[in-house]
C-alpha cells in the first residue's frame, strides 16, 4: 500500500520564517506544528509560512498541530482560518491535529472558529 508522504514543518512563531523555509511538496501531506502563543504577534510569521504552502503546487493536506500552543487568541487564528478557505478553493485540506488544552477551550468557547476550521464537507456541527 502506497502512503502519502508527510513532512513535518515547524513554524518559530518569532522571527519570520525565511524564505528559503518555503518548499513545494506536491501530492503530500505537510504537518505545521506551531509552539507559544498564537496572537496577533504572531500573526505575519504564520501567515507567511502558511502562504508558503497554500500556493499552488502545495501540498495536498496540511495539518496544524497546536499541542504547544499556551495561548491563542481570534486575531492568531484569523491566518488558519484563511488558508482553510483557500485550500477549499484548491480542492485540498487544512485540518488541525493534536491541540492543546489553551486551543481546545478556546475553540470550544468560540464555536464560530472551530467552524471555521472545519474541512469543507465536515462542518462542525452535526
Amino acid at each position: 500500500m502506497d502512503h502519502p508522504k508527510r513532512h513535518l514543518s515547524v513554524v518559530p512563531l518569532t522571527p519570520a520564517p525565511s524564505p528559503e523555509q518555503a518548499f513545494a511538496i506536491a501530492d503530500e501531506t505537510v504537518v505545521v506544528a506551531l509552539s507559544g502563543s498564537l496572537t496577533e504577534a504572531s500573526v505575519v510569521p504564520v501567515t507567511a509560512h502558511l502562504v508558503s504552502l497554500v500556493r499552488p503546487g502545495g501540498p495536498r493536506e496540511i495539518i496544524i498541530d497546536l499541542r504547544r500552543i499556551s495561548s491563542i487568541n481570534a486575531a492568531g487564528l484569523r491566518p488558519l482560518v484563511e488558508a482553510n478557505l483557500l485550500m477549499q478553493i484548491r480542492s485540498r485540506l487544512l485540518t488541525l491535529g493534536e491541540i492543546s488544552c489553551a486551543a481546545h477551550d478556546f475553540l470550544e468557547a468560540h464555536v464560530a472558529f472551530a467552524e471555521a476550521l472545519a474541512p469543507l464537507g465536515r462542518g462542525g456541527s452535526s
